[in-house]
């Protein structure tokens, strides 16, 4: 079944959105939403006439649901994340550093836990709870395509932050652990920077698998 996957960088911090199609259905799935980033993502989505099922918020920092609302009102998407996250989303002023614009508050219209699947045609995510960058923060794992939507928990040659509210660096190394056990021709699009593969991230294959 013929599927594509298109990225969108937007934002101050250049951070990476998704657009996840099922061609033959005309289903969709994307995930996160940088600052300013809905003006040219829903162009894309009404220029083919596509149908978005969810969007896909990876974990609550400013930078990644800035233009949730905006998206979902373009869309029509359910805006879905973590349970952990939900809080942090509604109250955003609360979780921010100095941010020089306002951030709206986003309600969500479904929470996930580990284990969740988002059917989007001939794609099957299987949603997994990677803390540590926050404490919500997900991942979403496509094992037929071998695709991991990584958010801020793994980048190429490197992984999130743990010096910010919420954020607990051991937790972290358990969820690279995790990821490191999936098979290393998975394709890896993270939150920000280039894609990369599992199997290009070298330095996963040191992190003890019984942390």
């Amino acid at each position: 079944m013929a599927t594509s996957i298109l990225g969108f960088t937007a934002g101050p911090l250049d951070t990476n959105s998704f657009l996840a199609t099922d061609e033959e259905t005309g289903l969709a799935l994307i995930v996160d939403a940088p600052w300013h980033v809905a003006p040219p993502l829903a162009e894309e989505v009404q220029k083919r006439h596509l149908r978005v099922r969810f969007l896909v918020i990876t974990h609550a920092h400013w930078d990644h649901f800035a233009d949730a609302d905006a998206l979902r009102a373009a869309v029509g998407a359910s805006i879905v994340t973590h349970h952990m996250e939900a809080s942090r989303l509604e109250a955003p002023a609360e979780t921010l550093y100095q941010v020089p614009f306002e951030i709206p508050s986003v309600h969500p219209d479904a929470l996930l836990e580990e284990g969740d699947l988002l059917e989007i045609g001939g794609f099957h995510f299987h949603v997994m709870h990677t803390p540590g960058h926050s404490p919500g923060s997900i991942c979403l794992y496509e094992p037929d395509r071998k695709l991991l939507f990584s958010g801020d928990t793994l980048f190429h040659n490197g992984y999130g932050r743990t010096d910010l509210p919420g954020a607990n660096e051991e937790e972290l190394w358990k969820s690279l652990a995790r990821l490191a056990e999936l098979p290393e021709e998975t394709r890896v699009l993270p939150g920000h920077g280039p894609e990369t593969t599992l199997g290009q991230e070298l330095w996963l294959k040191r992190i003890p698998a019984d942390l």
